[in-house]
């Protein structure tokens, strides 16, 4: 009824559909298990983010954020503006940490523990300024017998 070389082309067809079904449903896991680490990673990128500002970081949560949310353009300007910061030299970085030294000085001072914390650095420095001075007055001395 039915010749050989058709059943055997047949039983190819259904060998094949049943491969390419198994090597879609692996290749289709593969995928998947990537979306969800992906989406993880832009998870805890978010979360990042959201810490740093908290800490008085203004620059790089921006482009975390961007980041998050797919926009490469705005990523990409934000990487453009840290290179031409550090490009354009001390005066430029220095400004930068400054701004963020400002701001973490701020919420530092909003908060109780925050102003028992730099109270407590206060009296460490004035203890070292102490301590300095000792030791300069004790080594003047001997600075000028080296001259």
């Amino acid at each position: 009824m039915f010749s050989m070389a058709l059943v055997m082309q047949i039983l190819t067809w259904v060998l094949m559909a049943a491969g390419c079904l198994v090597v879609g449903r692996e290749i289709g896991k593969l995928i998947f298990k990537g979306k969800k680490s992906v989406s993880g990673l832009r998870k805890a990128t978010q979360a990042l983010s959201i810490a740093l500002r908290e800490h008085g970081l203004k620059k790089l949560p921006e482009a975390l954020e961007a980041f998050t949310i797919g926009d490469v353009d705005d990523l990409l300007v934000y990487i453009q503006d840290a290179a031409t910061v550090v490009r354009s030299g001390n005066a430029a970085i220095i400004a930068e940490l400054e701004g963020t030294f400002d701001r973490m000085l701020g919420i530092k001072l909003n908060s109780p523990e925050g102003r028992a914390a730099l109270k407590a650095r206060l009296v460490e420095a004035e203890k070292f300024a102490v301590k300095a001075a000792k030791v300069a007055a004790v080594a003047a001395p001997l600075a000028a017998t080296l001259v």
